[in-house]
């Protein structure tokens, strides 16, 4: 497994994988940092750095099955959450979790029928396509799109998060919602009730939690149609980027690859590693 908790964890975990000792990939980059930071992640030389590992023990194959994502998230009832699943989108609203127990409270309520999920407010039906020609569009269709799909793609129910832990909030894309989750903050934007996701993000803790997940549950945003070799080389290139940028304390999270598990997909409590509160 491919660990990438923190700095330390990247480095004994490509030792492991690769039969090495960690001085021994700490040397590869501090002797390759420049070169390996010439481009994108996406330009690293592999097979440099596989040559170098042939040298030091005769072989050099990348064969490893899993790897950790870690996920911005907030919670607000007091629970042991490393003890707690991490739910794709629709389980989240339908199972009992502080987001659906949350939403019921307000009189929000979820129903997953024929692979949509239709939410009710006060008993009634919530059309999100009425939502579509006003100032609010862009948020209504991105709720619909998430619960209901579209003509040009399909529902996006996934478990996500991004390659290396570290300060996730620090992320440009997701900087404005880590107090609260995205879908809730436009779903009550929309029902008119900015007020209930303002007291979300006041009662909530934040939390980054890293979880494992086999590299074939495993998707790229922008690459979905890798098979798992090519994702693995992917993971190894991203990981000499990463620990080039740490030598240099130049990492950016704007440069930390976002990930997500296919669709229908859980992550159980056994699979949880960490969890940090911000």
């Amino acid at each position: 497994m491919i660990n990438t908790t923190d700095l330390n964890s990247v480095y004994s975990s490509l030792a492991n994988v690769f039969g090495v000792k960690s001085a021994d990939i700490r040397y590869y980059i501090m002797k390759n940092k420049f070169n390996i930071l010439k481009g994108y992640p996406e330009d690293v030389n592999i097979e440099e750095f596989l040559m170098f590992i042939k040298k030091l023990n005769g072989k050099a194959t990348i064969n490893f099955e899993k790897i950790t994502i870690s996920q911005l998230t907030s919670r607000i009832y007091k629970k042991d959450i490393s003890k707690e699943p991490i739910f794709n989108l629709f389980d989240a609203l339908t199972k009992e979790t502080d987001m659906s127990v949350y939403l019921n409270e307000k009189g929000i309520e979820f129903k997953e029928i024929e692979g949509i999920l239709e939410v009710y407010y006060k008993n009634q039906r919530v059309d999100w396509s009425k939502y579509f020609n006003g100032y609010e569009s862009a948020a209504a269709r991105m709720v619909s799109n998430r619960l209901e799909g579209n003509s040009f793609g399909s529902i996006d129910k996934c478990v996500n998060g991004f390659l290396f832990n570290g300060k996730l909030h620090e992320n440009s894309d997701v900087y404005h919602i880590y107090k609260f989750p995205e879908i809730l903050e436009n779903m009550l934007r929309l029902l008119n009730l900015s007020n209930v996701s303002m007291n979300w993000a006041k009662i909530s803790k934040s939390y980054t939690i890293t979880f494992m997940a086999d590299i074939e549950n495993v998707v790229f945003d922008f690459s979905a149609s890798l098979n798992n070799k090519q994702k693995q080389f992917k993971i190894i290139r991203y990981c000499l980027y990463y620990l080039s940028k740490k030598f240099f304390n130049d990492w950016d999270e704007n440069c930390n690859p976002k990930m997500r598990l296919k669709d229908d997909l859980n992550v159980n409590a056994e699979q949880i590693i960490n969890v940090m509160e911000i």
